[in-house]
């Protein structure tokens, strides 16, 4: 009598644990994506308010090199027709035209735009 309680309670427990480890998993992981959304948007902005464009920007993307160098960050400005204009990691002259990409699609559906794979937040109220 006493090992089958024993054993229910053993299997009670390890539900609860794997149940307890899901739930954890989940929340966790859509705090972590919230802060890296806010803070990749924050940082977005930050860079924006820095940039000239009305002056050399190959130059000016050649001083964020060692800000995007800290944690293998990449920034490509991308005028309006899809063509890149500067890129932290990679020659301008290599880069094909982004206006056919998804996430250039949905920044001008949404106002901002993300790559394939990253969940989206709804944008209704």
């Amino acid at each position: 009598m006493r090992k089958a309680i024993l054993e229910k309670f053993i299997l009670v427990l390890l539900a609860a644990l794997c149940i307890n480890s899901v739930i954890f998993y989940i929340a966790s992981g859509t705090m972590i994506l919230s802060t890296s959304r806010r803070d990749m948007t924050y940082t977005i902005k930050a860079l924006d308010s820095v940039l000239e464009y009305d002056r050399d920007i190959l130059g000016q993307m050649g001083r964020l090199e060692a800000f995007t160098d800290q944690d293998s960050s990449r920034v490509t400005l991308i005028r309006t027709d899809g063509t890149v204009i500067a890129d932290s990691d990679a020659p301008v002259e290599e880069l094909d035209n982004h206006l056919d990409r998804e996430e250039m699609k949905a920044a001008w559906r949404l106002g901002r735009g993300m790559p394939e794979g990253i969940p989206r937040r709804s944008t209704k109220p």
